[in-house]
């Protein structure tokens, strides 16, 4: 058996609003017109322990700063460079307010944040480590201690005592087993936990109010990591008695911020507020963060005359004039994202039905034209396992570039696509296609315009079908009412996985295609139970090379590119991919605007 041990960690800003108001008041007048190592059995993590804010603090000394607790010395201890964290103050930034709080079925990326700010997992991934790692690097969160049997099969997590929910009940064994019984089988709904869990859990048991065991179908090397992402949190389980509906309109989590329901405006600002009784003392340091919906150019204003602290919008030539003119005072990150963007092929509907048809718009499809386009030139290309992504896994640009016809030469690879579509009897002047767009404003609507332009020079009849993201979600599902469509997604980890479970699978949560393709379910499958590190890579190499025939009805065009530009004043903000942000341990220096 293997054991590892951690040891146990122990006021609403009414002035939210009115602080939302003068940020909005002000941006309106300022601008009236964006290597891996597989690890079998975690056998011994390194815990966090946070002690309390009353705990003993380190005595001030000529040679060291003092610390208001003992969470800011730890975080002074990993982050040096970012000097003794202070509590209070409030984080504003522009970002995608919620229409709902809903993360029981499919949900836009941005909801992340629901489970980020007010969730806990059983584990996290680990915040010293500045990354959002397959390393073995992650930390105990709502699990005390857990043992793993030797054959891999079965944990055993003995969760922390004195944790509640937001609503002040207490948070035990049966919570943990609701919330994986509804991940692992969620029905009709298609919530994004599902490809965390359901590919690693057979079942979960209650042993007693504070012990549950989880058995595995297979040993699996990343299944910690997988349950540490936030989409797979633990709701309280006299929650799921209230229907799904519940969920939309309230959340009930053990996580460090509150959500304040009664500043929400939909469409306008949302607010997080601290969690005055969250088990880890001395976190969060923020009193609450603030997230107003701005356009592109109304958020670069607002950055500029320091309304918000963070900014991920800007074009890749503002982020860097921002930074030539501001200095020191500007900390500009600049690098591969893990958010891609792909073409889905409707296999349920002819000309796609046919793998020769969906192999010529591989072919034809124009990646760097999309970029260019539509993108503000932001991204680089890849395919769907991508080394700079995925640890090492996958073909290299440079690679695909020599040896893939379809980055390698453009010319050519047009040719090719008109030359399947002849042999396999296809005119595309008179086949008549939908090319469905998911939203009606924003980058995915002019992909969707350029990936329509496109397939017009091609020859079909291509119309182009925009409508708001709950229409087109639904209409995607059903099938009936589109041939092809541009969609983005995010990589869920540093390694294929993720990606090859949530998004390219047949039975993926993000696959609207309606394939089945059992070479890809064979091979998926033994790389969900496979431990050996070498035989792993073979299977990532041979799920590669089958994905790269381009037959299979999901296309990979774009990879991100993440720009981040905070000012000087936010720190402790180690966001570790477009998936997972480091809130709790996000703070403010003195020197930040009183808004």
């Amino acid at each position: 058996m293997h054991r590892s041990h951690s040891r146990s960690r122990s006021g609403l800003r009414m002035g939210a609003l009115l602080a939302m108001l003068a940020v909005v008041t002000g941006i309106v007048a300022a601008c009236s017109s964006d290597d891996p190592t597989a690890t079998p059995v975690p056998a011994t993590a390194t815990p966090t322990t946070v002690p309390g804010v009353d705990a003993p603090t380190a005595t001030p000394t000529d040679s060291g700063p003092s610390f208001p607790s003992a969470a800011s010395e730890e975080q002074f201890g990993v982050f040096p460079e970012d000097g003794v964290p202070r509590y209070g103050g409030q984080f504003v930034l522009s970002g995608q307010v919620f229409q709902n709080l809903q993360m029981l079925d499919n949900v836009p990326s941005s909801h992340k944040d629901i489970g980020t700010q007010m969730h806990d997992n059983l584990f996290a991934l680990d915040w010293k480590s500045g990354k959002y790692a397959y390393d073995g690097s992650i930390i105990p969160k709502l699990v005390d201690t857990w043992e793993v049997s030797s054959d891999g099969l079965v944990y055993t997590f003995h969760l922390r005592d004195g944790v509640t929910f937001h609503d002040g009940t207490t948070f035990g064994a049966e919570d943990v087993k609701a919330s994986f019984d509804f991940l692992a089988a969620p029905g009709d709904l298609g919530p994004p936990g599902q490809s965390y869990v359901a590919p690693y859990v057979s079942s979960t048991i209650v042993i007693d109010p504070l012990t549950v065991s989880v058995n595995l179908p297979a040993p699996s090397p990343i299944f910690l990591n997988q349950i540490a992402v936030t989409w797979a949190p633990i709701w309280s389980a006299s929650d799921f008695d209230k229907g799904i509906e519940w969920f939309a309109n309230n959340n009930n989590g053990t996580g460090p911020f509150v959500f304040d329901k009664d500043s929400w405006q939909r469409d306008v600002s949302m607010t997080f507020v601290k969690n005055e009784n969250y088990w880890e003392d001395g976190l969060p340091f923020l009193d609450s963060q603030l997230t107003i919906s701005l356009e592109p150019a109304p958020a670069l204003a607002a950055f500029e005359t320091k309304r918000i602290d963070y900014l991920t919008t800007a074009t890749p030539g503002q982020a860097q004039d921002i930074k030539d003119r501001y200095g020191d005072e500007i900390t500009f990150v600049n690098k591969p994202g893990m958010g891609h963007s792909y073409i889905l092929l409707n296999t349920r509907k002819p000309p796609f039905d046919d793998p020769r048809v969906r192999k010529a718009i591989y072919l034809w499809a124009d990646r760097q034209d999309i970029i260019n386009r539509a993108l503000d030139g932001a991204g680089f290309l890849g395919d769907w396992i991508n080394p700079l992504v995925h640890s090492g896994f996958g073909t290299s640009l440079e690679d695909l570039q020599k040896n893939n016809l379809a980055f390698s030469d453009r010319a050519a690879a047009r040719v090719e696509a008109k030359r399947i579509l002849a042999d396999a009897g296809v005119d595309p002047t008179k086949i008549d296609i939908t090319v469905l767009a998911r939203y009606t404003s924003g980058d995915s609507l002019e992909a969707n315009q350029v990936l329509t332009a496109q397939l017009r020079d091609l020859g079909f009849n291509a119309t182009l079908d925009s409508r708001d993201r709950t229409v087109g979600v639904q209409m995607l599902r059903a099938g009936t009412e589109w041939e092809a469509a541009y969609y983005g997604g995010a990589s869920p980890l540093m390694v294929p996985d993720g990606t090859l479970n949530r998004y390219v699978s047949p039975g993926g949560q993000r696959n609207y295609t309606g394939v089945v393709d059992p070479k890809y379910d064979a091979i998926l499958e033994q790389i969900n139970q496979t431990v050996d590190e070498a035989r792993r890579a073979e299977l990532f190499a041979e799920m590669d090379a089958y994905l790269q025939e381009g037959t299979y009805p999901m296309i990979p065009m774009v990879w991100s590119q993440e720009r981040m530009l905070m000012w000087s004043w936010l720190k402790g903000k180690k966001q570790m991919s477009n998936i997972e942000d480091t809130e709790d341990h996000t703070w403010l220096t003195e020197d930040a605007p009183n808004r």
